[in-house]
């Protein structure tokens, strides 16, 4: 053992933290007019740190609904958690202010801010048509619901209780990585 001990305890995140962190733009100002909820659905916002790229999504409770983290290389370093709704639950501002990674087979793009470089959202691309249309049925209509969806970074979000979410932490599609040694 070291010289330094290091000890956990739990911060009452809500004493110490304004519920908005960063201000955020005003076309979220009217998000709650733009995105009508029904029933028990909240509405969430979220930004990148300068607040130059921001959201509001209309969802279910965070406790009552699907959140993920995967493990291939880009999420495990920036510790991406997502949801997952439709884009026509999605209001984003700011996408002009974004610069975009993407790796691979570029299926999926990181926008990230060109201020800050905080992520928060994906974008789901997917195969080219042309693949797709070759696919069998079952496979096509799974890349179109993909289109659909966009993908947004719960850890920007505000008012988030992580005490009560529960994450799901998925091997989907890949086995991993392992950064070696120099």
């Amino acid at each position: 053992m070291g010289p330094i001990k290091l000890g956990l305890c739990k911060v009452d995140r809500a004493s110490i933290l304004p519920d908005l962190p960063v201000k955020l733009p005003e076309a979220l100002a009217q998000a709650d007019q733009a995105l009508t909820l029904e029933g028990d659905e909240k509405l969430y916002t979220g930004s990148c740190q300068c607040g130059a790229v921001a959201f509001a999504v209309k969802t279910a409770p965070l406790e009552k609904i699907e959140i993920k983290e995967d493990n291939c290389s880009i999420c495990v370093r920036r510790a991406a958690t997502s949801i997952y709704p439709d884009k026509d639950q999605v209001l984003l501002c700011g996408r002009d202010n974004t610069t975009t990674y993407a790796f691979g087979r570029k299926f999926n793009q990181t926008p990230f801010c060109k201020t800050c470089g905080v992520a928060i959202y994906g974008v789901a691309v997917g195969p080219p048509q042309s693949i797709v249309d070759k696919l069998p049925e079952e496979k096509q209509k799974f890349v179109e619901q993909q289109r659909r969806i966009q993908p947004l970074y719960v850890r920007a979000m505000n008012g988030v209780d992580w005490d009560n979410i529960k994450v799901q932490r998925n091997d989907e599609g890949t086995e991993g990585y392992t950064v070696l040694d120099e």
